[in-house]
């Protein structure tokens, strides 16, 4: 495979940039040079965050002057998120729509933070969350480490950026993927069951929160052997769901969770009653079946 050289800013260094290489790096042989240098960066094959152009057609993807794509949403498409809408479907691939959700889970919030876009208002704690542009930022080297270490922790946090890439598109692909079980299983207990049972541990979510309204607990395995109990959340990023488990059960373990639910190999059930487990299918079912009835 032919090398291609992919210029990057030099100086401070940032997730967009890091991103668009390690995006690259996955369908084509990138050597990428860190420089502001017109000269240089005009030889080079690709550009991203860096030379004032955006134009597919000859690589050269920039953010930073006038003319700038925005999606539809209004956040601004920066370096990472215009390489992402050229070669995400191919980096995932050749599927669209795990790209798609790999742009909303990953591209975007590192393109509107990148773009000083603000996705989140403070809560009264007056806590900022560590997002992934903020860890990567702090790769860049402090004034008591001096500036000599920049590339190698350039380096060292592309290796990051690689693997939270990797991961974020094998478990976008799950969901996908997921899907289609998840609803043959709804549709075989019923258009809207109270209870569903997954054979599997399938990343079922999205489409029992979007495709049913009265779904409250789900039934699944783990790796280990455990039957989990899990209520169906009205909002991922919450503990709120549809119907919680019963609060005497809550914090429960082993002999004290069995004598309060009445299943003879329950095993836990979580504090905040949004997830409980037992040794067997069986056994499960019973927790989803009598959490229903009280």
């Amino acid at each position: 495979m032919t090398t291609k050289l992919m210029a990057v800013h030099s100086g401070s260094s940032h997730a967009d940039e890091k991103f668009a290489v390690v995006s690259l790096r996955r369908i084509f042989n990138i050597k990428y040079v860190r420089t502001r240098d017109p000269r240089v960066i005009a030889q080079a094959d690709i550009v991203a965050d860096v030379g004032d152009v955006y134009d597919p057609t000859t690589m050269r993807f920039d953010h930073h002057q006038a003319g700038r794509p925005v999606r539809d949403n209004g956040i601004i498409y920066c370096s990472f998120g215009q390489i992402w809408l050229e070669y995400g479907a191919q980096i995932c691939g050749g599927s669209q729509e795990v790209a798609d959700r790999v742009d909303q889970h990953l591209v975007m919030p590192i393109d509107a933070d990148d773009n000083g876009q603000a996705l989140y208002k403070k809560t009264d704690f007056g806590i900022n969350p560590l997002t992934v542009s903020e860890a990567l930022f702090r790769f860049n080297p402090t004034w008591l480490e001096g500036p000599e270490v920049e590339d190698q922790n350039f380096e060292r946090s592309l290796v990051v950026a690689d693997e939270i890439l990797e991961r974020t598109i094998a478990r976008q692909k799950a969901v996908v993927f997921s899907r289609e079980p998840v609803r043959e299983a709804i549709a075989q207990q019923g258009s809207d069951p109270l209870i569903l049972v997954l054979t599997k541990p399938y990343a079922w979510f999205d489409t029992v929160i979007n495709e049913t309204s009265n779904t409250a607990y789900v039934v699944f395995p783990s790796d280990d052997g455990v039957w989990h109990v899990r209520c169906v959340p009205i909002d991922p990023a919450l503990f709120e769901v549809r119907r919680p488990l019963p609060k005497e059960w809550g914090g429960l373990n082993g002999d004290a969770l069995i004598a309060a639910s009445k299943v003879p190999d329950a095993i836990y059930c979580h504090h905040k009653l949004f997830i409980a487990g037992a040794r067997s299918l069986e056994g499960a079912k019973l927790l989803a079946q009598y959490a229903i009835l009280s």
